[in-house]
């Protein structure tokens, strides 16, 4: 298992600005890299992560992820899974994804049919477990959309 921080640059579209004073988050240029994916700080609450292509998602990289999970996402949060890239879950994978205690919502954003059907397959598998997760087509303005929910999924878990 490895990760590391690197420094996104500015102006490209993981600049997401704080909505009270138009200046990007503290930790919105954080990006650190894990053996299978890359993960990016779009909020202090918010991550996006981006699967790297043709990866097939095994039990032991989940565990990878909730490591760095455990030591970057301190409080409740929320993801942003970019399914820009081709990928699949083990079977063992797919009945333990999305599994913390802390995660409050997930946003998928796909770019074809073939994964919208992927995901609302493993969303079936899981339905018992009433995941606060939702799809966009990242084809129209998906990923912008899958932001905002989050932003406002975030908003209303803070109420509670």
């Amino acid at each position: 298992m490895y990760y590391y921080c690197v420094n996104v640059q500015h102006n490209n579209k993981y600049d997401v600005m704080n909505e009270h004073n138009n200046t990007p988050d503290k930790d919105a240029t954080k990006s650190y890299r894990l053996s299978f994916a890359k993960v990016n700080y779009l909020t202090e609450q918010i991550i996006e992560i981006v699967i790297d292509e043709g990866i097939e998602i095994t039990i032991e990289m989940h565990e990878e992820y909730e490591v760095f999970l455990a030591q970057h996402m301190r409080s409740n949060f929320a993801v942003l899974i970019n399914r820009v890239n081709s990928y699949q879950y083990t079977f063992e994978a797919k009945l333990i994804v999305a599994s913390q205690s802390t995660l409050c919502a997930l946003a998928i954003v796909v770019y074809n049919d073939n994964d919208k059907k992927l995901v609302d397959e493993l969303m079936e598998m899981r339905a018992i477990d009433e995941l606060n997760a939702k799809v966009f087509s990242g084809l129209d303005l998906g990923w912008q959309e899958g932001f905002s929910w989050l932003q406002n999924e975030m908003k209303t878990f803070a109420i509670k």
